[in-house]
């Protein structure tokens, strides 16, 4: 198996290969349906696993969900990522993500924080960076030219 650091290249390179498509914007708002603080973008959550699945081999990661906190408006989850590197698990750090909880689903809310935290992980080994650092301009116009159609 090829070093890390050749595998999230790799990873990169297929996330690269799916377009513009697998990218998303990524904003809070409000009830009255404003956008609160900056907007974002990112890959959509599929496309990264899918992705690290077909590099890395699913066997080869997992998460633990090591917190989860329900709140009014938000469901909120702390997971901690693990890479098999060698037969040997190798604990990458751990990242909260957060979720809104839309018309009481809690639920989907819940689900949705864990896959924030699970990117935000990934995010540590550079994993789908283009998104947020190479596409960023691009992606804006896009989402931009988007919304006026």
């Amino acid at each position: 198996m090829a070093p890390l650091q050749e595998q999230v290249c790799l990873i990169n390179e297929r996330l690269r290969s799916f377009g513009i498509e697998s990218i998303q914007e990524i904003k809070m708002t409000d009830k009255e349906g404003k956008t609160i603080g900056q907007i974002k973008y990112g890959y959509r959550p599929q496309y990264v696993f899918d992705s690290v699945n077909e590099i890395l081999g699913p066997e080869n990661w997992r998460y633990e969900l090591t917190k989860e906190e329900i709140y009014e408006n938000q469901a909120v989850a702390e997971i901690t990522l693990f890479l098999k590197i060698d037969d040997a698990w190798l604990c990458k750090g751990s990242h909260k993500g957060q979720m809104q909880i839309v018309r009481g689903n809690v639920g989907d809310a819940q689900k949705g924080a864990i896959t924030d935290a699970i990117q935000k992980c990934m995010s540590l080994l550079s994993i789908g960076s283009d998104s947020y650092i190479r596409f960023t301009e691009r992606t804006a116009l896009y989402f931009s030219a988007k919304l006026e159609a």
